[in-house]
């Protein structure tokens, strides 16, 4: 059986594309291997969701305001846990703006995406060399900190009241490295 499917041209200006995606969103997902005699050396695997703030939190908070989300039996037991997860990434999708502006203003860099301790290795000679880049990208400077610091936590490295010290040393460290490049570090 065959399908015959007729598409009409259409002039379509990149500003209308642009609108179209920014509002409905994309998403796109590619692979790439690099290989060299038959054996894969890099793997890229790429998966992107392109669309505004604004329609990334339209697509999130219905999620976050239906009760049925909150009824589900393993939703509530992490609730029961933490009575307060409802109310706190109510406020999380509240704030992701500003966040994510006050993300843009740093400057940015190669970011790994993944820096949990087990990403992580020092040989001993002071250098640290970072595994598994399948997460790396250009993003702002600093943003792999509460990645390495979750990761402390959830590799078993670290226990809950380790948290306040590690995460002072890290801050200390980041602030630091800002205003050795000539950046104001945030004194909040």
């Amino acid at each position: 059986m065959s399908t015959d499917i007729t598409l009409r041209h259409k002039d379509v200006t990149l500003l209308e594309i642009l609108d179209r995606v920014l509002d409905k969103g994309v998403v796109v997902a590619g692979d790439l291997t690099i290989s060299v005699a038959d054996v894969d050396l890099i793997y890229l695997g790429l998966r992107l969701l392109v669309c505004s703030v604004e329609t990334m939190q339209h697509m999130r908070r219905p999620t976050l305001a239906d009760d049925a989300t909150w009824d589900d039996p393993a939703v509530r037991e992490v609730t029961a846990v933490d009575p307060e997860l409802r109310e706190d990434l109510a406020w999380l999708a509240g704030a992701a703006p500003a966040l994510l502006d006050r993300a843009e203003a740093l400057p940015h860099g190669l970011a790994h995406g993944d820096a949990s301790p087990t990403n992580l290795h020092e040989p001993g000679d002071g250098t640290v060399v970072a595994f598994d880049w399948s997460y790396g990208s250009l993003g702002p400077v600093g943003s792999d900190l509460g990645q390495l610091l979750a990761g402390r936590f959830d590799s078993g490295v670290a226990e809950p009241d380790d948290l306040p010290a590690i995460a002072e040393t890290i801050l200390d460290a980041f602030s630091g490295g800002l205003a050795d490049e000539g950046y104001p570090a945030p004194s909040e």
